[in-house]
C-alpha cells in the first residue's frame, strides 16, 4: 500500500480537513500536553453536556430566516465593536474557546479551488482524538473518488470507494491534531484582524457576524479571509466561510457546524 496514493489531492486536501476540524476545533489542553486519557479503539459519549451561556451580550438579532444561500442584511456594528476593535477580537476568541471545549460535533464542508478541485467533507469529532471523515474529492483532470477515514488516537483506517477497510500505514492523527493545536486560538487572539459586522439570522437562529483574517497559521504560508456566524443563544459557531490562497492556488470553503455535544460513537472498523 502506498500512503501517498491516499493523499493524492495533496496540501489542499489536508488544508480542507484542517479548516473543518481545526480552525475552531482545538483541544483545551496546551500544545504538547497529553490528551485527558489514552486513546482507545472505541470512544463514546453517552449524553449531551450542558452548554454555557454566551461569553458576552449580543446585539438584538434581525428576525429573518437564512437558508445557506440567503440571509437578511446584517445590522450596523455598534461603536464598541468597530472593525479591528479589541472587543470584537475578544468576543470571537471567546466563541472559539467555547467551541474547543465541546465533547463532540459534526462539520460539513464544501471547498473549491481555481484549479478545478472540489472537496466535500463530513467530519464527526469525538473528544479527545477520534474522527470519522467521509470525503468526496474531484480533481479537474479526473472523475474524482470517495474515501472514508476513521482515526482513533494513533490508529488510522481508510476505505476507498466500495473496497473493504484497510489499516492506514500513516499516523493521520498526528497530522490532524496539528490543526487543533492551541496555536490556532493564539493566532486569533494575537495576530488576527477581526471586525464585527452586525447581527443576522441563520436558519432562523439569531447570530452575530464577524470578519477576520489570519496569516501563516502553524507556519504555513497561507492567508485566510474568514466570515463567522456565531449563535447568540450559546455562543457557538454555526457557519464559517473561508477564502484563502496557498502556493498561488485560491480556494473557497463553506463549513457548517452542528450536533454539538450530541451522543456519538466512533469505532475501529476492523
Amino acid at each position: 500500500m502506498n500512503p501517498k496514493s491516499y493523499l493524492r489531492p495533496g496540501i489542499f486536501f489536508i488544508a480542507a480537513i484542517g479548516l473543518s476540524l481545526g480552525l475552531l476545533a482545538c483541544p483545551s489542553q496546551k500544545s504538547g500536553e497529553s490528551p485527558p486519557h489514552p486513546p482507545t479503539q472505541t470512544q463514546k459519549i453517552a449524553s449531551p453536556a450542558p452548554v454555557p451561556p454566551p461569553a458576552a451580550p449580543a446585539p438584538s438579532p434581525a428576525a429573518a430566516q437564512m437558508p445557506s444561500s440567503a440571509a437578511s442584511a446584517p445590522t450596523e456594528a455598534p461603536p464598541s465593536s468597530a472593525p479591528g476593535s479589541d472587543q470584537a477580537k475578544q468576543e470571537l476568541s471567546a466563541s472559539f474557546k467555547h467551541f474547543m471545549e465541546l465533547k463532540s460535533f459534526q462539520a460539513k464542508s464544501d471547498a473549491t479551488s481555481d484549479q478545478g478541485t472540489l472537496i466535500s467533507n463530513t467530519i464527526d469529532f469525538l473528544a479527545p482524538d477520534s474522527y470519522h471523515l467521509q470525503s468526496s474529492v474531484k480533481l479537474a483532470q479526473d472523475m474524482g473518488d470517495k474515501r472514508e477515514f476513521i482515526i482513533i488516537g494513533a490508529n488510522s483506517y481508510v476505505k476507498t470507494g466500495e473496497a473493504p477497510w484497510e489499516k492506514f500505514p500513516m499516523d493521520m492523527g498526528s497530522i490532524v491534531k496539528n490543526f487543533r493545536d492551541q496555536k490556532m486560538l493564539d493566532s486569533i487572539q494575537k495576530d488576527a484582524e477581526v471586525s464585527y459586522v452586525g447581527t443576522d439570522t441563520l436558519d432562523g437562529k439569531p447570530v452575530k457576524v464577524f470578519n477576520y483574517t489570519i496569516k501563516n497559521v502553524l507556519g504555513l504560508a497561507v492567508t485566510s479571509h474568514c466570515k463567522a456566524w456565531i449563535s447568540v443563544s450559546d455562543n457557538l459557531p454555526l457557519k464559517i466561510e473561508v477564502d484563502g490562497e496557498y502556493a498561488k492556488i485560491k480556494s473557497h470553503m463553506v463549513i457548517l457546524y452542528s450536533k454539538f455535544n450530541e451522543p456519538l460513537e466512533i469505532k475501529a472498523p476492523m
